[in-house]
C-alpha cells in the first residue's frame, strides 16, 4: 500500500488544491495532508475553522487530516516546514508531494544542501531572504533569487531540509504549481489562488467557479450562518493583547533589534495595522511581523521552535484513513489523539501544548461573525466521510 502525504492550510481549500490531490489519488492508495489548524502562515486566524476545512478535503479525495498545531502552522517557513514532515514522517507516508514554480528536485535538492550550515551575514537594511539568497548564490555559483523568491519553492526547500534533519525516508515528488500565483488577485480560467478567495469570503461573496462543486455548499452554508472569521474582531484583540503585554522577549523568531522596534511600536499606535506598518521594514518584512504579533496574541514562545511536532491530532478520516490509523498507531512513536483523547499518556510538555491548543482554538471560536461554543476540540470528535 502506498501512502503519499501533502503540507497544507487549504485556507480554503479550492480547485488548485483539487488538482493536486487527483494526481496524487492516481499515484497512491492512500491521501495524507498534515494542515494548519485555526492559525495559519501568514500570520493570520484561517478564514473556516479546522473542522469544515478538514471536512472540504476529506469530500475532495484526501483520506486523512492530521492537526499542525498553531506554534508550528503561524510560524516561519522553516519551523513550519520541520513541523510538518515531523507529522508525515511518523504518519509513515511513503512519498511527499509538494506544488512550486521551479519543480526540478536536482536544483532544489541543490540548494536545500547549500542552505545547510550556511553562514549567512546580513548588510545594513537588508533582510535575512535577500542575505540568504545572496550567500547561496554565491556557493552554489548560479543565480537563486528567482527560485527563492517564489514562496513555494522557498517551502520546498525547507521540506527537503527538515526531511534531511530528521532522517524521514519517503520520496519527493515537487510538481508544477499551476494557475495564479502565490497571494496573487488574478485569476485563470477556474483556478485562483486563496488569497484571492479570502477577499471574497471576507466580503462575504464567494466564487463557486474557483471551488470544487463538493464544497459549494459546505462554504455557502458556513458563509450564511456566519462561521466564518471576522478578521476586524481578531485585528482589535490582537492589538488589545498586545497593549497588555509587558515583556516581548519569549516571542519566536526574534533578532536583534526586532523586539524593541515592536514595543515602541505597540506604544505608539492606534490599532493593528499600525503596528504592523510602524514595525516593518526593508529588513523586516510585513508577513514576519504579523507571524510575530500573532505569536504574541496566542501566547507562544521559544520553547517549541524548530522541534518536532510530539503527537499526531487526528481532524478527519475517510474508510482508507481509517486503516492507515491502525497502521500509524501500530508503529508511531508518538501518541494519537483521537477525538480529544490521547492513545497514550502524553508526557508533561505535550499535555501543556495540547491544553494551550484548547484555549486557541477556543479563542479561534470567538472570533467568528457567530461565535462557537468552547471546547470544541473535546465535544467534535473526529470527521468521517
Amino acid at each position: 500500500m502506498t501512502i503519499s502525504g501533502i503540507v497544507s492550510e487549504f485556507n480554503p481549500f479550492h480547485n488548485g488544491h483539487r488538482h493536486i490531490i487527483d494526481k496524487m489519488r492516481k499515484e497512491s492508495d492512500c491521501v495524507v495532508a498534515v494542515m494548519s489548524g485555526n492559525y495559519v502562515q501568514r500570520g493570520e486566524p484561517a478564514v473556516f475553522s479546522k473542522y469544515l476545512r478538514t471536512k472540504a478535503a476529506l469530500l475532495c479525495g484526501v483520506d486523512l487530516v492530521i492537526e499542525l498545531p498553531s506554534p508550528w502552522s503561524a510560524a516561519c517557513a522553516d519551523c513550519f516546514a520541520f513541523g510538518a514532515i515531523s507529522v508525515l514522517q511518523q504518519a509513515g507516508i511513503h512519498a511527499l508531494y509538494f506544488g512550486c514554480e521551479y519543480p526540478d528536485i536536482e536544483t532544489l535538492t541543490a540548494i536545500a544542501k547549500a542552505d545547510q550550515n550556511l553562514d549567512v551575514s546580513a548588510k545594513p537594511n537588508e533582510t535575512f531572504a535577500k542575505a540568504r539568497e545572496r550567500a547561496l548564490s554565491e556557493k552554489l555559483q548560479f543565480n537563486c533569487s528567482e527560485i527563492l523568491n517564489s514562496p513555494n519553492c522557498n517551502l520546498s526547500v525547507s521540506y527537503i531540509n527538515a526531511k534531511d534533519l530528521l532522517g524521514a525516508d519517503f520520496s519527493l515528488h515537487p510538481f508544477q504549481r499551476i494557475g495564479t500565483a502565490h497571494d496573487s488577485s488574478q485569476t485563470n480560467a477556474n483556478i485562483s489562488s486563496a488569497s484571492y478567495l479570502r477577499e471574497h469570503i471576507e466580503n462575504g461573496v464567494l466564487f463557486d467557479e474557483f471551488v470544487p462543486k463538493e464544497t459549494v455548499g459546505l462554504y455557502k452554508g458556513a458563509m450564511v450562518s456566519g462561521q466564518y472569521l471576522n478578521k476586524q474582531h481578531f485585528k482589535l484583540a490582537a492589538f488589545l493583547k498586545m497593549r497588555a503585554m509587558t515583556d516581548f522577549s519569549r516571542l519566536p523568531d526574534l533578532s536583534e533589534g526586532l523586539e524593541n522596534r515592536l514595543i515602541k511600536a505597540v506604544k505608539c499606535s492606534k490599532n493593528y495595522d499600525d503596528v504592523i506598518n510602524a514595525t516593518k521594514t526593508k529588513r523586516y518584512t510585513e508577513a514576519r511581523i504579523r507571524r510575530l504579533v500573532l505569536s504574541a496574541f496566542l501566547e507562544a514562545d521559544q520553547q517549541l521552535f524548530k522541534k518536532a511536532v510530539p503527537y499526531l491530532n487526528i481532524l478527519g478520516i475517510t474508510k482508507r484513513g481509517e486503516a492507515q490509523i491502525k497502521r500509524i498507531a501500530a508503529n508511531a512513536k508518538i501518541p494519537l489523539i483521537y477525538s480529544g483523547k490521547p492513545s497514550i499518556p502524553l508526557d508533561k510538555e505535550s499535555e501543556i501544548l495540547l491544553n494551550k491548543e484548547v484555549v486557541r482554538n477556543n479563542i479561534y471560536s470567538a472570533l467568528l461573525y457567530d461565535p462557537h461554543p468552547s471546547y470544541e476540540d473535546l465535544t467534535n470528535g473526529v470527521i468521517k466521510i
